[in-house]
């Protein structure tokens, strides 16, 4: 007998498993127990479960050493190491954060925190709030934040904490289970899992006054800032070639210093966070470069990754240079090379004006309908523009007077920019057409303060978070800003309180907070767009 398969449905895993595991109470080490001794806890899930990271496990008061948290199946056991001394009459918190997620969906069990006093009491007091970005204002996850009870300025480098907790991915931290005393609370990106401050590459914050906490306290929210004690440092080295260093920064700062022994240095320069370093003599094995930020907290030696190819010639680098087509009408053209200029050779360069002119008919055509159509009525034509032209440090700088859409070729033949090498170009011709007016934007900038003291910085952000504008503002100023091409555009504003025109970060010996930064988006501009943009410190 024969018969054709039936179609069936296609198959599914049903649906997806989107609840954390649960605790089974009644096989696991009860919670919240008084008089502990120190004893093994085991908790026994509903499911089969991962432990991802051990190191979301914080224990409060933090631990002399490291306890064994094992996984079996269905079950994890955590034990305390037996050096482990346990302090008297104190209340042990055991948060272990997301660290524990089901078998197949990875779903993380949530607030999961297990308490026991070695006294006859658990203490019940909490602390909350918030932990973000210096600089970006961004929620900081993962980040420690400590409370100590003692009150000293150097805590965070000598001790460790009497209470522990890692921020969310909201930046939200909560601190349970606390007795009554009196705190300072910290936050550390703690790199080493030691629970103190000893490396510059950790993020650090402090909340400028102390806590009564207390029972009839009033619960609040306390905000925190995590920020770096230096704003710079290195990223990355590369040797573009035999005389040239490009140094990659964490930011673009410049609190820094740059020296050689070995191999002077002959000119550098910083264009965002990428420094540029010329020296008189090529690098080698030998050459030894130094990077010193201006507080000493960092002093490196440089090392760097070595070019596949040399170069000997002068290079025009047209991705950083100002595109001519964008600029605005009477701003100055910037065209960028590789090394610094030592001369120029104006000579050797020419702006030439491509302009439309009528064509004269000859009289003798006239009548002849049809060949008078075909014919043009205007020729292209080209007109010398006298220059204007300078050079600083690796730029080439260009002032003209350019009028609306109209066509424009510049040439720099070879030998026109010589660099301090004494190198040379091949010709560089650029073809543009002027941009008018009417092609930007303009925004009409309102300030006010509650604040009339301080001084204010502004930067202006493009949508490719280029700056485009810095000034210097005060509550009261009515600023108008011309030229903008239309892009999104986001304000940064930084309370300067020390008037060096930038923003400086925190320092924890000294207890100084970061300067206070805000940002704001602005509305999208258009071509020939004008808005008004009043901007309130206060309630930004």
């Amino acid at each position: 007998m024969f018969s054709c398969a039936k179609s069936a449905l296609p198959l599914g895993g049903g649906i997806k498993d989107e609840i954390p595991p649960g605790v089974r109470t009644d096989a696991s080490t009860p919670n919240n127990q008084t008089n502990w001794g120190g004893e093994m806890i085991e908790l026994e899930f509903d499911e089969w479960i991962n432990l991802e990271n051990k190191g979301l496990i914080i224990v409060s008061p933090p631990l002399e050493y490291q306890p064994e948290v094992e996984l079996r199946g269905k079950r994890i056991t955590f034990d305390f190491n037996e050096k482990e001394v346990l302090k008297e009459n104190t209340t042990y918190v055991i948060n272990f954060g997301q660290s524990i997620t089901d078998y197949t969906e990875n779903n993380p069990v949530e607030d999961l925190v297990y308490v026991m006093s070695t006294g006859d009491v658990i203490d019940s007091l909490m602390l909350q709030g918030t932990v973000v970005d210096a600089y970006t204002g961004e929620p900081v996850s993962g980040i420690l934040v400590q409370a100590y009870d003692d009150d000293r300025d150097s805590t965070l480098m000598e001790d460790r904490p009497f209470y522990a907790t890692l921020t969310k991915e909201d930046g939200s931290w909560k601190l349970t289970n606390l007795k009554s005393d009196t705190f300072q609370l910290y936050v550390l990106d703690d790199k080493n899992y030691n629970y103190m401050y000893d490396d510059v590459d950790e993020k650090v914050g402090f909340l400028d006054s102390v806590i009564i906490l207390e029972y009839d306290t009033i619960p609040k929210s306390y905000a925190l800032t995590a920020f770096s004690m230096t704003t710079v440092d290195v990223i990355d080295v590369t040797h573009r070639n035999n005389q040239l260093l490009k140094v990659k920064l964490s930011s673009k700062d410049d609190g820094y210093t740059i020296n050689s022994e070995t191999n002077p240095i002959k000119y550098q320069t910083q264009t965002l966070d990428s420094l540029f370093i010329w020296f008189e003599t090529p690098l080698d094995s030998n050459s030894v470069v130094t990077f010193t930020t201006l507080d000493s907290l960092i002093n490196d030696t440089l090392s760097w990754r070595r070019p596949q190819e040399e170069v000997d010639s002068l290079i025009f680098l047209s991705n950083l240079s100002t595109q001519p087509s964008g600029a605005y009408p009477g701003d100055t053209i910037e065209y960028i090379f590789q090394n610094p200029i030592s001369r120029i050779d104006v000579s050797k360069m020419s702006l030439i004006q491509v302009i439309e002119k009528p064509i004269e008919i000859d009289s003798n055509t006239i009548g002849v309908d049809t060949e008078d159509k075909k014919r043009p009525t205007t020729e292209k034509d080209t007109i010398d523009i006298d220059l204007d032209i300078s050079f600083k440090g690796r730029s080439l700088l260009l002032n003209y007077k350019v009028e609306p859409t109209e066509q424009y070729t510049l040439n720099l033949y070879s030998g026109a920019v010589i660099d301090m090498y004494n190198r040379t170009h091949d010709t560089i011709t650029t073809i543009f057409k002027a941009k008018g007016k009417d092609n930007f934007s303009k925004i009409m900038l309102s300030f006010t303060s509650s604040d009339s003291l301080s001084t204010f910085v502004m930067e202006l952000y493009d949508s490719k978070q280029n700056v485009e504008r810095t000034l210097n503002i005060k509550a009261g100023d009515e600023i108008t800003l011309s030229g903008l091409a239309p892009d999104e555009y986001t304000a940064k504003l930084i309370k300067d309180v020390n008037l060096n025109g930038k923003w400086d970060t925190g320092d924890l010996l000294t207890k100084r907070q970061p300067e206070e930064i805000k940002s704001i988006p602005i509305e999208k501009l258009r071509e020939n767009w004008d808005i008004e943009l009043l901007i309130d410190w206060d309630n930004i």
